[in-house]
């Protein structure tokens, strides 16, 4: 992934689905998920392209769409 630089960038990626999300984005891009502990009962998984931490997977609000 190419750097932009002084441009930060993070993709919250929202789901009914995460795992599904996942398995879907990790086979098209080849990116991967890391469960990092974050504080809460259940880890964040980090989407990482390589080596580096991109985003993250959330279960989207009743109700909300998945973005």
């Amino acid at each position: 992934m190419s750097h932009v630089y002084g441009k930060f960038v993070w993709f919250e990626h929202l789901s009914g689905d995460t795992h599904a999300a996942r398995r879907f984005y990790d086979e098209l891009f080849g990116w991967h998920t890391e469960a990092v502990s974050m504080g809460d009962p259940e880890p964040y998984p980090l989407i990482m392209n390589g080596s580096e931490g991109i985003g993250g997977f959330r279960v989207a609000p009743a109700g909300a769409p998945a973005m």
